[in-house]
């Protein structure tokens, strides 16, 4: 008790003694008025009072400690004449502070407070009383809002309602007290949730109908200790009309899409000493004379890796999913939408290069228009919780991230899958599935990749499955992911970007890289390819797989002009000597691109091969000439009841042989599972190319020697092979020397005559 209240009772019962001496006797002689008096004397000395009989056991609080009155005991108590003759106890009272706040068991203490903080109990009829507790401070005090879930539906029709089933908002909060750090977190139910829509804030807690498409912000508020908290999420409201594409998947027009048919042409002259012509025969076999055995087409249906990849002619729909990562749903803008649609689908003048679509239609001759759409965001967390950690973000959860994409787009949009199975191979052709990730790292997979490996191994036609697909950034779109590491000047001059996109969608179609994963110095096309670094034009042997070009098959001696490679079907195939091609019923020569070669085209710096991608400092050769690839493109054979892998003496046996199964094993990729002795071929294998240029200046391409003009064989140019050994792999059995790695003879040999 403090002195103030001691002196303020002595004194309350001084006055009362005084009072008692100075009151007049009455005397009477009547006794029932003596006792009258003597009772209302006794009531009017009797007093009842709200009183503590125990204050709380606990009286000393910090802040944000939770108020706790256990053992305070509150009783209505009689005095007479100043004696206490009975107590009662009582719970009828309330609470409050002196500026007449409710006090409540168990309530938070939000504030720090220098003085004594008393609670007045009341109760009707009654003086209040009172006890006191004291508060200490905290440091370090900080909260944070953390948004656990986004809500499950985030892509709405225009007058949808909006649905907040699935959001999940925490407080953290943090503080030190005595040295120690204290923490706390709780789900709130009592935060705002707002959108500004036309510029007026709308509460979206109320069941808010949708009836302006736009990308909007939603807004989580909530007051906190020492200031507003808040955390966001985007979602779209569209017009069915806006994605109409996805449905009805309408051909793209492009007026602005220029492929220069340029004049040039290149005569060549071709001698094989070792070949007798019969009267009347020319020596070669024209593009018009010859139909694919197999290509890509036919690998892509039968393979060891059950890959099915995207179909490399036609109309060919791709379905591009953009995925909100964790942490990155402010890049859930409009800007990056508009920026994902352009890449994949822009005009060809709409972009420094060239969108996917209007690249791959130029250098497939027209016979490849990718078509489709890009979906709305999308984020898989609302699907499946641990896509809300950047760690589950592993290769394969990605491949398994498409199927969940998939199905949500075909619920979303009420996608027919049926006419994203254009070749009716029971997978849809391609997704693409585009990050919000900024930041690129090589060793984690937010690095752009492709795959073919599907999701489902049985195929469904009446439900197609997921099957080829690719994953890359948004910053891969306009080569932000590599600042500081190359040519800063290149942000600048191409905003908006697709080289990536193509390069990965190459791999989709089936291509290998051809370049090495590891082996730093190798690099047998000089750097200069879409499948080597992103540049230019893809060359005259992926057109061969892809079927975008037919060949001239030269066997003998002849001479032939023939138009630049700006035009389909002007690619000379030179093969080894004893190659003996088969007939179709129609008398065309069957040819098998899986098998070993030479290819020579007339390359001029025109269209695809003019601008470059100097992001790697890579640009195409500036120059004109005959361009010269040796190809060992031969398949092994994987035998499903051993394992084990082979190499056919036939390379045309392939696709017919029993109880076994194609596989590419020969590579430039060499590393890892890609190096040819881990395929169980002796390690000499480990030295053949996929692909190599033979540089006319004779220098051996690699990474660090780039192909350029003197790369290229100009008039007057001569080739045998003999002259070139360096860039093949020599071999001596029993006295023959070979050039080839299949150790077939080779005695073509050309001059270029004249290039206009």
């Amino acid at each position: 008790m403090k002195k103030a209240k001691l002196i303020s009772i002595l004194l309350s019962l001084a006055c009362l003694t005084s009072c008692n001496l100075l009151k007049p006797i009455r005397q009477s002689n009547n006794q029932s008025i003596a006792s009258s008096n003597k009772e209302n004397s006794q009531k009017a000395n009797q007093i009842q009072k709200l009183e503590i009989v125990q204050p709380p056991f606990q009286t000393d609080y910090f802040v944000l400690d939770a108020l706790d009155f256990t053992g305070l005991e509150v009783a209505i108590n009689t005095y007479e004449n100043n004696v206490l003759v009975k107590s009662e106890p009582t719970t009828d009272y309330t609470m409050e502070y002196e500026n007449g706040t409710k006090v409540l068991n168990g309530s938070i203490i939000e504030e720090y407070t220098e003085d004594f903080v008393t609670v007045y109990v009341k109760k009707e009829g009654f003086e209040s009383t009172s006890f006191e507790y004291t508060v200490t401070d905290i440091t370090n005090y900080s909260q944070t809002l953390t948004l656990l879930s986004t809500p499950d539906k985030l892509v709405y029709k225009k007058g949808d309602s909006f649905n907040t089933e699935g959001l999940s908002v925490q407080l953290k909060t943090s503080y030190k007290r005595n040295k120690k750090t204290h923490s706390s977190t709780i789900i709130l139910d009592d935060y705002n949730l707002t959108t500004i829509i036309d510029g007026e804030e709308i509460d979206l807690l109320d069941e808010h109908t949708l009836t302006k498409a736009g990308n909007y912000q939603a807004t989580i508020s909530y007051e906190g200790r020492e200031k507003e908290l808040k955390a966001s999420f985007s979602f779209k409201v569209f017009d069915e009309i806006e994605h109409e594409e996805l449905i009805t998947l309408p051909n793209y027009e492009d007026d602005t899409m220029d492929m220069v048919k340029d004049n040039k042409k290149l005569k060549v002259k071709f001698t094989n000493s070792k070949k007798t012509l019969a009267d009347g025969d020319k020596g070669y076999y024209s593009p018009d004379e010859v139909e694919f055995k197999y290509n890509l087409y036919n690998y892509n249906h039968k393979n060891a890796y059950n890959a099915f990849q995207t179909p490399s002619t036609g109309d060919v729909p791709l379905l591009i999913i953009p995925v909100i990562t964790p942490g990155d749903s402010a890049n859930a803008t409009q800007a990056n939408w508009n920026l994902i649609n352009k890449a994949f689908f822009g005009k060809s003048s709409e972009l420094n290069f060239e969108s996917l679509r209007s690249y791959y239609y130029k250098s497939s001759f027209g016979k490849l228009n990718f078509k489709g759409g890009v979906t709305d965001y999308f984020d898989p967390a609302t699907v499946d919780s641990r896509y809300g950690n950047n760690s589950f973000y592993t290769s394969k959860n990605i491949t398994d991230l498409t199927k969940l994409a998939y199905d949500w787009a075909v619920s979303t949009y009420g996608i027919n899958p049926k006419q994203y199975d254009t070749d009716k191979d029971g997978y849809i052709d391609g997704i693409w599935l585009i990050n919000l990730r900024k930041e690129q790292d090589a060793d984690t997979d937010f690095w752009p990749f492709s795959s073919s490996k599907v999701y489902d191994t049985i195929a469904d036609v009446n439900n197609p499955r997921v099957g080829a697909f690719g994953w890359a950034s948004h910053s891969t779109l306009n080569c932000t992911f590599m600042e500081g590491s190359y040519n800063p000047s290149y942000y600048d001059d191409y905003l908006c970007d697709a080289h990536v996109v193509i390069h990965e969608t190459g791999h989709m179609l089936g291509l290998m890289d051809y370049y090495s994963y590891s082996y730093t110095d190798y690099d047998p096309v000089g750097n200069i390819d879409m499948m080597s670094h992103n540049v230019g034009d893809h060359n005259p042997y992926s057109k061969l797989l892809l079927g975008w070009t037919k060949p001239y098959i030269i066997y003998g001696n002849c001479e032939i002009s023939v138009n630049s490679s700006q035009q389909e079907d002007t690619v000379f195939v030179l093969p080894y000597d004893d190659k003996q091609y088969t007939k179709d019923s129609n008398g065309k020569i069957l040819f098998n691109a899986y098998d070993e070669y030479l290819t020579l085209d007339y390359y001029t710096y025109q269209n695809l091969n003019t601008t470059g991608y100097n992001v790697y400092n890579s640009y195409p050769i500036n120059g004109n000439g005959g361009r010269l690839y040796h190809i060992d493109a031969r398949l092994g054979l994987f035998n499903t009841n051993n394992s084990k892998i082979s190499m056919p003496s036939d390379p045309d046996s392939v696709f017919t042989s029993t109880n076994n199964l194609p596989i590419q094993c020969i590579t430039n990729s060499e590393a890892g599972d890609r190096a040819e002795q881990n395929y169980g071929f002796p390690s000499s294998y480990n030295y053949f190319d996929e692909i190599r240029m033979i540089s006319a200046d004779k220098k051996v391409l690699n990474k660090n020697t780039n192909a350029s003009s003197s790369s290229l064989f100009k008039v007057g140019s001569t080739f045998d092979i003999a002259s070139y050994y360096k860039q093949f792999n020599k071999t001596t059995v029993d006295s023959t020397t070979y050039y080839f790695n299949s150790k077939q003879a080779f005695s073509t040999s050309f001059k270029i005559m004249s290039m206009s």
